[in-house]
């Protein structure tokens, strides 16, 4: 199996699997983050917006100088990245809130 491969299956399982069970379905948990953003910056902010800075957490953590250094670390963030970027065209998709 390809790393790339290897990348996007463990973030299919992540978000389908124990991840979705432990903090519930992304469209819940999201609107909830979203909710508390929105009263935070006073701004509307979606449930695609948070999935989106959440990938951003994830890119801004693996461009730093030791996590490019060290794989594994940098392996486990852009798993996570993948998965909140399927999360997003997801949630985007799923109108209005999205």
């Amino acid at each position: 199996m390809s790393t790339r491969e290897k990348v996007l299956k463990t973030a299919s399982g992540y978000i389908t699997g124990p991840r979705q069970e432990a903090y519930g379905p992304p469209e819940i948990n999201f609107k909830k983050i979203a909710s508390g953003w929105s009263e935070i910056f006073g701004i509307k902010i979606t449930n695609s917006q948070v999935a989106l800075a959440m990938a951003w957490v994830k890119i801004a953590r693996m461009s730093h100088d030791h996590a490019v250094k060290d794989f594994e670390g940098f392996m486990d963030s852009g798993v996570d990245c993948a998965g909140y970027m399927a999360l997003a065209v997801e949630l985007a998709e799923e109108k209005p809130g999205g």
